[in-house]
């Protein structure tokens, strides 16, 4: 039925997953779309979410139970937004939610994040120091918009020369993508995520995109370009 299980042991496959095995399979498949640009990726981090929402939204006192809606009875029916060596299960799906609502362009993803934090922004204030994975969310939501496209031919050493300059440097909060426009899959990508509209590669060349806050500089095809610009969005250092 399209849900996830928890545990697999001697070639089974059982137990009632829980909202952190949601969220961070989520997180890892937005990684691995931003790294490769496989639609399916983005497909089947779309399809979870709305799974997540469905099954561990809680409308009422904002944020995510620990356990779906129609698990069996407990005493209590948790939820916990705190951080700690492992991030919670509430922050990694805020993060989620806000990354799925900037690739697509989906305010409503956006706003059931933004819901969230504002539902427990008392507690935010009182400790802080707890929830530091959800002001990363925050930072993410409230911080400059950026974007990095690489459009070109998969798998070519022009695109490939590209996207090692992305690799060097730490940028936490901008969304990457790749898509070769000249094959219908990109095509159908380009027509799905907004951010694409516009952005082909040269002749022979792939060509790289870098934007912010909806404005997007002159697109480069070299590699010692596109690192200039990106330090000057004023990213990080590189590593």
């Amino acid at each position: 039925d399209g849900r996830l299980l928890r545990s697999w042991r001697r070639g089974r496959a059982g137990g009632t997953a829980f909202l952190e095995d949601y969220a961070f399979l989520i997180e890892g498949l937005l990684d691995l779309f931003g790294a490769g640009g496989e639609v399916r990726r983005l497909d089947q981090a779309l399809g979870l979410a709305g799974s997540m929402l469905e099954l561990f939204e809680d409308p009422a006192g904002g944020g995510f139970f620990f356990t779906p809606h129609d698990h069996e009875p407990l005493p209590a029916r948790t939820k916990s937004l705190q951080d700690g060596a492992t991030p919670s299960g509430n922050s990694i799906a805020v993060m989620d939610l806000l990354r799925l609502g900037r690739l697509t362009d989906d305010s409503r993803l956006t706003s059931r994040a933004r819901e969230v934090i504002e539902a427990h922004e008392d507690l935010l204030r009182r400790t802080p120091s707890a929830f530091s994975r959800l002001f990363c969310a925050m930072d993410f939501l409230l911080g400059p918009r950026r974007e990095i496209v690489i459009a070109g031919r998969r798998g070519s050493v022009e695109a490939a020369g590209l996207r090692a300059v992305v690799n060097r440097f730490y940028l936490p909060n901008t969304i990457i993508v790749e898509s070769d426009p000249d094959t219908e899959e990109g095509r159908a990508l380009a027509g799905r995520l907004p951010l694409l509209a516009g952005k082909s590669s040269g002749r022979d060349a792939a060509t790289a995109y870098v934007c912010e806050n909806g404005a997007c500089r002159k697109p480069v095809i070299s590699a010692d370009e596109l690192e200039r610009m990106i330090r000057q969005t004023e990213a990080p250092a590189a590593t």
